[in-house]
């Protein structure tokens, strides 16, 4: 909204359109915090020695670099950003944020090779039995269930099971999911349409418990059978949250405000629930994007 005096804008509104760029920035790696740390604290100090004590954000002052750190500390926290010096002095405002060793692709890749090979072997798959099959991973992020299937090679419909039920014990499927979104969101290759999905469904579905894909689509909102609209019943239930901080709340409505603009664009009858894929071959990840564009 334009100041109708001076025609500049009109510093909320130009602070509230830096923090939903901001929420996108940050969104993928908040949701693999939230299911990498089991607690706050724990998740403050790694994210604080993750920008203030490693090596590889030091190119970046640092004001900028307590911004993002305070940034993603807010919305793992509160799935919401709030006004103020941390958005406005977050390099990610000014052009991609370049990073070294430890937030590259190839790093990323690497280290979750590791976790998955650990985890197979932990439930006595051998790595070398795998010979140079190809699998896909798929995760449903709806129900967090993981999928396995032969891409090529040879593979055995009890080997299949084997690594099927290893990577759904624990939080393993989980935790992929979020590693698959994180790289996803950085390189911009999740769908458009799903990735809205998704995002309306998880905010909807962790502040109110229930899941809006049983609403009806209009053309200004998601409508249930007892005519309430989901705007008022995400409401309500921030309303009475205690989990979300008071001087957050209406952030947090903003940001589920921009995920119900969001979806309305598609139909969401017609979009499949995100899945996220990748490809694990001679004990190696290999990160793509969603669904079947991993194998490109």
């Amino acid at each position: 909204m334009n100041a109708s005096n001076s025609h500049t804008l009109n510093r909320e509104s130009y602070g509230a359109d830096l923090c939903r760029k901001l929420h996108e920035t940050y969104a993928g790696v908040a949701a693999a915090n939230r299911a990498r740390y089991s607690n706050v604290k724990d998740m403050r100090s790694a994210v604080c020695a993750k920008y203030m004590l490693g090596s590889e954000y030091q190119q970046y002052s640092r004001e900028e670099r307590s911004a993002m750190a305070r940034n993603e500390i807010q919305m793992t926290e509160f799935g919401s950003l709030s006004l103020g010096s941390n958005v406005y002095n977050d390099p990610h405002l000014s052009g991609q944020v370049s990073t070294t060793r430890s937030d590259t692709p190839e790093f990323n890749a690497k280290m979750l090779s590791k976790q998955i090979g650990n985890v197979l072997q932990k439930n006595g798959i051998d790595l070398l039995s795998l010979g140079g099959a190809r699998f896909q991973f798929t995760v449903n992020g709806m129900t967090n269930r993981l999928g396995v299937s032969l891409v090529s090679g040879n593979a055995d419909s009890s080997l299949l099971r084997k690594m099927t039920e290893a990577l759904n014990s624990g939080k393993n499927s989980e935790n992929l999911f979020y590693n698959l979104l994180y790289d996803g969101s950085r390189k911009g290759t999740h769908d458009g349409a799903q990735l809205a999905k998704w995002s309306l469904w998880k905010d909807f579905s962790d502040m109110t418990g229930l899941d809006i894909r049983k609403s009806q689509q209009t053309k200004t909102g998601f409508l249930f059978e007892d005519g309430q609209d989901a705007r008022d019943i995400y409401k309500k239930a921030l309303q009475n949250s205690t989990s979300v901080p008071a001087q957050y709340k209406d952030a947090a409505y903003e940001n589920f405000e921009a995920h119900v603009d969001s979806a309305l664009q598609y139909d969401m009858s017609q979009t499949p629930d995100l899945e996220l894929s990748m490809i694990f071959e001679a004990g190696q990840a290999i990160l793509g994007g969603s669904g079947i564009d991993v194998l490109a």
